[in-house]
């Protein structure tokens, strides 16, 4: 139990740190730093949007939960991830650290 609660925690650490970050709250800082309101401009952008969160948490998921690990490098998972998506993608990246 322990240990999972370890791996949710990476996990939400990396992803309020990198996705988090680069994804959302600079450019809302961007968008808002002159006073500027932060509304969406292509409404047809959110299905896509929620598409990809999804996709996000279903691979973050895998990466707990099968291969022990996370999505950052620093942090691989230790055993192979072939569930999920990554049955028919793969990304060097997340080959399992030695």
């Amino acid at each position: 139990m322990a240990r999972t609660r370890s791996i949710v925690v990476r996990i939400l650490v990396f992803t309020v740190g990198v996705p988090g970050l680069g994804g959302a709250w600079v450019p809302w800082l961007i968008l808002t730093r002159h006073g500027g309101t932060a509304t969406p401009a292509a409404w047809e952008a959110v299905p896509v949007i929620a598409a990809g969160t999804a996709l996000y948490v279903w691979c973050a998921w895998n990466f707990a939960a099968v291969g022990r690990g996370t999505p950052g490098p620093w942090d691989a998972p230790s055993r192979f991830v072939a569930a999920g998506p990554y049955r028919w993608v793969r990304n060097p990246i997340y080959v399992p650290r030695s």
